[in-house]
């Protein structure tokens, strides 16, 4: 047998190592082009019908619809919960049609803080935005662009931008973590009560954890018209 007709052992594992990387930025490429990229844009409209009455209850929890509702609505959600997001934007809008907007429901969120990286810096910055009156559009654009782009400072200030606040007060109230301290506690007093998992949905004192359908069986419609039928 020749020297030629040897093969270098290294060399093949090269040329394989060499076809697997390829097969991998290739995967990668497909997905990053096929992950739908949400813009935001300064001028845009995010958050609910600004005509549904919004506020900030005595524990500085935000919240919409009629503050004498005869049912509350509470969402434990974490910023980073994928969960969460879904819940968001299947479930909430037709609760905010056929319940909030109609002053039979008040929605309450807690902001959470426990399920990855991105879901303290996210809390950190809707604490801030709702200082200056925008924590639902804030909120909005945090679950549009979960998954899709980090929630770096650079971005949480850029979206800050886009939807008209004041960027300095906003980066300086997020650089001094003002909030991380009560956003912790919050946290912890929803461990404490047995919140563990995020969507947490309580109705007239049910929990109900995980991401529910709004008609479904069971679903948020058929929680909230038996809370409504036998009151709060």
């Amino acid at each position: 047998m020749s020297k030629k007709d040897v093969k270098n052992p290294a060399s093949s594992y090269l040329v394989l190592g060499l076809i697997v990387l390829v097969a991998v930025v290739v995967v990668v490429v497909l997905v990053v082009s096929s992950t739908p990229r949400v813009e935001t844009s300064a001028g845009a409209e995010y958050g609910p019908d600004p005509s549904i009455p919004r506020g900030v209850t005595e524990d500085g929890l935000p919240y919409l619809g009629n503050a004498e509702a005869p049912v509350t609505m509470r969402i434990y959600e974490d910023l980073g919960c994928h969960n969460c997001r879904d819940f968001f934007r299947d479930t909430e809008p037709a609760v905010l049609e056929n319940y909030i907007a109609t002053g039979q429901v008040k929605l309450e969120i807690y902001t959470l803080a426990f399920v990855n990286l991105q879901s303290l810096p996210a809390a950190e910055a809707v604490a801030c935005a709702m200082d200056q009156d925008k924590y639902w559009e804030y909120r909005e654009v945090l679950f549009l662009n979960q998954g899709v782009v980090a929630f770096s400072r650079s971005n949480l200030v850029q979206w800050a931008s886009d939807l008209g606040l004041d960027t300095q007060a906003f980066g300086s109230c997020f650089d001094q973590q003002t909030y991380r301290q009560t956003i912790m506690d919050t946290s912890q007093r929803a461990l404490d009560v047995g919140v563990t998992g995020t969507p947490t949905t309580e109705i007239a004192g049910e929990r109900h954890v995980g991401v529910f359908a709004f008609d479904g069986a069971p679903g948020i419609k058929q929680f909230l018209d038996a809370a409504l039928a036998g009151g709060d």
